[in-house]
């Protein structure tokens, strides 16, 4: 019962009882929900689908999809989106499933991104998201084009995902009401844009002291709200400093000092504002979002109890998937802060300075693996609407994929890289199911694979000289004494800590960029007394070039594609299982930004296996499957040396080397070479720790970024927003200058352009060879009827009762003979193609096959053997065409030519091939196989020794009542029935039956009757060679009242209406608040227990009945003695 459910829980609790339910019988899920308490991440969760905690949204509804199936105790699993799906379904779904959990109403953080967004679209130009999907729509938005139809507006938010967003506070923050982001929605103030690090403030001008923000007065709302905070050498407080003043206009904050020789370091504290996202730790795209808040749950082990399927198990991509959006927590994003500073403290004339600075490039890249395919008709070349095919993938460069990152590396991920592979499962064994497709009525199935990589590198800024401070000319006293000694001693020796410094931070980046090649990228400037800038940097340092070879590497993954159908169309053979079928070839394809390039791997789809296995081995190893991003190399716990290294000292700094070591009487390095330092070792970081996934959690965008690293045995903890004061000023030189200028570089803003993407709109199959588009094109046979008749000598097959063990099979009188007796075969309705556009083939009436019996009276009916709107004419005693034109007007098909088509040339040699009935018979049916249909037979002429016998099959005893006329014939008729579909069953059955229904190990046999005119007389079915004991049961339709137990659960409730229609309503007892939902102080619903009459969909009925064992008998002896 619960096979074609996926539940979910909402409204009010109803308690088990026996309830007097209205059922009803339907296609689709009964809705479930269940108010919940909105929970952080639930990557690598796990839960038991129908359990009380389970409160997931199907997404493959049953009957629609082939993945359909859902049991009590299947164990599932979340997974991020990617996943399991495509970015574009991931964008349709978080779309989807927003505005459906808005519409149950309990969950207060979507209610009101909803509500923000609906509230302020129009504003802003953008389309209300309105109706809401419902969730029983949610099921087939994947599936059926029809359903995505009901909702216009889904399209449109998908393409502007990142708009939408902003409104509701959810995209660089902001309140998403336009008084911030000069006009850009949701953003920060843009004069404040990148300067979200106290190492990267915005400069203020000495000679204006203020900052200009938009002039319109767009930014007032963040001028009024965010506070300010002051540097006070250890820490940002709001208080000012003594001397400096400030007061702040809709466009302006201007300051005041009575020192103009003081410096000011100021915060816009964004905590606790509207802002904080925005500030550089917000998602930066919608794809990002989607992907931190919704939950994709997928089975991972089946509990062995469908019902509906032989043995109750069913492989784990045939399970629905399930999605959960949760918003809740997500909206109290990590914040950072802007930074402003003024003023610079002295002219800096005598002070030298050693400028360092390390950048990081980061950017996300994805791939679109597009691939179609066209079904048609074999016969026809006509479209075929409703097959149901798997698409499954292999990745076939996964020896590409590296543990370690490097030059030009798709890297695997994980510590201590920061570039990783965005799928959660970056590589697997075989083929893996992917999605189950309905083709529509075109025809066409479209999908796309995506797959996504995080590039982020670091690299520093050439290194340039130090700015060695001015040696002070020596000044004597009346005696002749250096007066000023002091200060010249002072200089010499900044000096020589600068080049010391510059020298150990050159060491440090070289040794650092050693350990992790093509990770982080050194180089030096030489001659430069400033910084390169990030762009210039990022092009010199080799990581421009690195990013575009990885991106190249990443581009050109091949991964293969493989369509299999599932469920054809009514009417057709499943492809595969028809000898003329041809194949579906495999193909093996870059992406579309590498131009899609594919070829054939030598496959066909029917040789493949697919499982889940690898996902979920993945899965089982770690909690967390989203890959956890870290945010710098975190080096291992061992050794490692500094090597000799021969650079140029700057002909300034050796000068002054050269003079100071003179007066100190100290060695002197020459111009070649720097010494090698004393220690040959760096200490073990033993106080080091690296993060680690499990111990850090789940890291997102808006986390303040936070991680341990190990730099000549120290541990250092660097957090976003910490001040880098005074470098050097510990005794650390130039390595603490390579820690804080690194850790910097982690919480600035990316530095460098992003490469250009290719074009994502590509399809692979052919490489546009074939001249019918880049696609899979498919041609499927419709299944093919056979009728076989007996003519039988009336009186011996008689005489059967009364001489057992006599069988009057090919028996004759006298000089009878069976042989020669010519049949027709007769449309008894308008046979319609099953392809559902080509149209009526053969008009009720028609002659659409003759045959003639042997010996034994055998005839069969295998193909048709005459052209449509033809008769028999048995007064003239020949086929003639019908009087209405049919026969002139009648459809065609392909065989009107002798012809092989190629539709995939990658493969040499599977072709379509047809032959020209046309020329070779009359006509282009004549010789196809018969169709299925309703059908009666006449006797055109007889075989010597016997009557004519013309009345159809459809009468007791054919020859009774003789009418040449089929209009008189139809009337002597009582209705009948026909078994339109023998014995079949779904899936392989079981060993060891029970029998039972309600035992999942049951063996299920199905067949379908047709029936017209039977009246409440009804009709018998006969089945033989059956087991003993075989149950037989009729799944009834319709609507009817029964008392039935429901499990305790939220129900959706549903409007009871009276007989006109109208809502029926409760009256509430005097002084019983139940007019308003009552809460209990824990915060759940305060429910009481009432009788209820309750609408309940898709509980599916059988019912069981005993044969009649005298009355079968008789239907026995009847069908036998009433045969020709």
């Amino acid at each position: 019962m619960k096979e074609n459910l996926c539940k979910n829980q909402k409204g009010k609790r109803v308690l088990a009882g026996i309830l007097s339910i209205t059922l009803l019988f339907s296609s689709g899920h009964f809705p479930f929900s269940m108010q919940t308490e909105a929970r952080s991440d639930h990557l690598g969760n796990t839960d038991t689908y129908w359990s009380s905690t389970w409160h997931y949204y199907c997404i493959d509804h049953s009957g629609i999809a082939a993945n359909g199936h859902g049991a009590d105790g299947d164990l599932y699993q979340a997974f991020a989106p990617s996943a399991g799906l495509s970015g574009a379904e991931t964008a349709l779904l978080f779309w989807a499933a927003l505005s459906m959990e808005a519409s149950f109403g309990n969950m207060p953080t979507i209610n009101k991104c909803y509500q923000q967004i609906n509230e302020k679209a129009a504003a802003h130009g953008l389309r209300i998201l309105s109706p809401a999907v419902t969730q029983s729509d949610l099921g087939t938005l994947l599936h059926l084009s029809s359903t995505r139809k009901k909702y216009a507006w889904l399209d449109f938010a998908v393409a502007h995902g990142e708009e939408y967003l902003a409104l509701a506070g959810l995209m660089g923050g902001g309140s998403g009401d336009g008084n911030s982001g000069s006009g850009t929605i949701g953003a920060g103030p843009a004069v404040l844009e990148g300067h979200t690090s106290s190492g990267n403030p915005y400069v203020i001008a000495p000679e204006t002291l203020s900052i200009s923000f938009d002039p319109g007065g767009k930014d007032r709302d963040f001028i009024r709200t965010v506070p300010l905070k002051f540097w006070n050498g250890s820490e940002y407080t709001s208080s000012i400093p003594t001397g400096w003043s400030y007061e702040k206009t809709d466009t302006m904050i201007r300051f005041h000092t009575t020192d103009p020789a003081s410096s000011l370091r100021i915060m816009f504290d964004t905590v606790g504002t509207t802002y904080g996202a925005g500030a550089g730790s917000g998602y930066q795209s919608a794809e990002e979002l989607y992907e931190d808040t919704l939950e994709l749950w997928q089975c991972i082990q089946c509990s062995g109890t469908h019902k509906h399927v032989a043995g109750g198990n069913v492989p784990l991509e045939g399970h629905q998937r399930c999605i959960f959006l949760d918003i809740q927590e997500k909206m109290d994003l990590g914040q950072a802060s802007y930074y402003a500073a003024v003023g610079g403290g002295g002219s800096g004339e005598t002070e030298g300075s050693l400028d360092f600075q390390i950048y990081r490039h980061e950017e996300d890249w994805e791939t679109n693996y597009n691939v179609q395919l066209y079904k048609y008709d074999y016969e026809t070349g006509k479209p075929l609407e409703g097959s149901i095919f798997r698409l499954y993938e292999r990745f076939d460069d996964q020896d590409q994929i590296q543990d370690e990152d490097g030059y030009g590396v798709i890297c695997r991920g994980g510590d201590p890289y920061l570039s990783y592979h965005k799928d959660d499962t970056v590589s697997w064994d075989g083929f893996r199911f992917i999605s189950s497709l309905h083709t529509g009525d075109d025809g066409k199935i479209r999908q796309t694979v995506n797959h996504g990589y995080h590039y982020e590198k670091t690299f520093c800024d050439g290194h340039p000289e130090p700015a060695l401070a001015e040696i002070p000319e020596e000044e004597t006293d009346e005696n002749g004494k250096v007066s000023n000694q002091n200060e010249i001693d002072e200089a010499e020796e900044e000096n020589e800590r600068l080049q010391e410094d510059w020298q150990a931070c050159i060491e440090a980046c070289e040794d650092y960029a050693d350990q992790y090649p093509g990770v982080h990228f050194h180089w030096i400037n030489d001659g430069a007394d400033a910084s390169a800038s990030g762009e210039v940097a990022f092009a010199q340092s080799g990581c421009q070039a690195d990013a575009e070879e990885t991106y190249e590497a990443f581009i050109s993954l091949r991964y293969s594609y493989a369509f299999q159908e599932e469920q054809a169309r009514d009417g057709y053979a499943l492809h595969g299982k028809h000898q003329d079928d041809v194949p579906i070839e495999i193909i093996r394809t870059d992406s579309s930004e590498h131009g899609a390039n594919a070829q054939f791997t030598g496959e066909y789809s029917g040789q493949i296996t697919a499982s889940l296995s690898s996902r979920i081995a993945k899965t089982e190893q770690a909690a967390v499957v989203k890959m956890e991003k870290q945010y710098y190399p975190v080096e291992e716990a061992s050794t490692f040396q500094y090597q000799p290294q021969v650079i140029k000292w700057p002909e300034k700094v050796l000068e002054i080397l050269q003079r100071n070591a003179a007066q100190e009487n100290l060695a002197t390095p020459s111009s070649a070479e720097k010494a090698t330092p004393s220690s040959a070792e760096k200490a073990t970081p033993s106080s080091a720790e690296k993060t680690t996934p499990s111990e850090a959690g789940r890291a997102t965008p808006s986390e303040a970024r936070r991680a341990t690293r190990s730099v000549a045995g120290r541990a250092i903890t660097v957090k976003s927003g910490d001040d880098l004061e005074d470098i050097g000023a510990n005794g650390t030189g130039g390595t603490d200058l390579f820690e804080k200028a690194y850790e910097e570089a982690l919480a600035s803003e990316s530095v460098g352009d992003i490469q250009p993407q290719g074009p994502s709109d590509q399809y692979s199959h052919c490489n546009n060879q074939d001249g019918e588009e880049n696609a899979f094109r498919v041609y499927d046979h419709r299944t093919e009827g056979e009728i076989h008749i007996n003519k039988r000598d009336m009186m011996l097959e008689q005489g059967e009762e009364d001489h057992p063990g006599f069988d009057s099979y090919g028996e004759v009188q006298a000089d009878a003979v069976l042989e020669g007796a010519v049949y027709g075969l007769f449309a008894a309705e308008e046979i319609r193609h099953p392809d559902g556009k080509t149209g009526i083939v053969y008009e009720k009436g028609n002659l659409v096959a003759v045959a003639s019996t042997d010996k034994y009276g055998d005839a069969s009916f295998l193909v048709n053997t005459e052209a449509p709107g033809h008769v028999y004419d048995y007064e003239a005693g020949k086929i003639r065409k019908n009087e209405n034109g049919f026969a002139d007007r009648s459809p065609k098909n392909l065989y009107t030519k002798n012809e092989t088509v190629d539709d995939y040339t990658g493969d040499r040699g599977q072709v379509r091939s047809y032959i020209d009935l046309e020329s070779e018979n009359g006509n282009c049916w004549i010789g196809r196989p018969l169709f299925l249909g309703d059908y009666f037979i006449k006797e055109l002429t007889r075989s010597e020794g016997y009557e004519l016998s013309v009345s159809n099959k459809n009468q007791g005893i054919t020859n009774a009542g003789q009418t040449f006329g089929q209009e008189e014939q139809e009337k002597q008729g009582e209705g009948y029935g026909v078994v339109t579909r023998n014995l079949f069953y779904e899936v392989r059955p079981s060993e060891h039956p029970t029998g039972s229904y309600d035992d999942p190990d049951y063996n299920e046999l199905f067949f379908m009757v047709q029936s017209e005119k039977t009246g409440e007389a009804g009709f018998d079915v006969l089945l033989g060679n059956l087991p003993v004991d075989t149950k037989v049961y009729r799944a009834e339709a319709g609507e009817k009242t029964v008392e039935a137990q429901v499990p305790y659960g939220d129900y959706q409730e549903r409007p009871v209406m009276d007989a006109d229609g109208n809502p029926v309503f409760v009256t509430v007892e005097p002084g019983e608040e139940g007019k308003y939902i009552r809460y209990k102080a824990d915060g759940s619903i305060e429910v009481q227990e009432k009788s209820a009459n309750l609408r309940i969909r898709d509980f599916k009925i059988v019912s069981e009945k005993e044969i009649d064992r005298e009355q079968t008998e008789e239907v026995i002896k009847s069908a036998v003695s009433s045969m020709d």
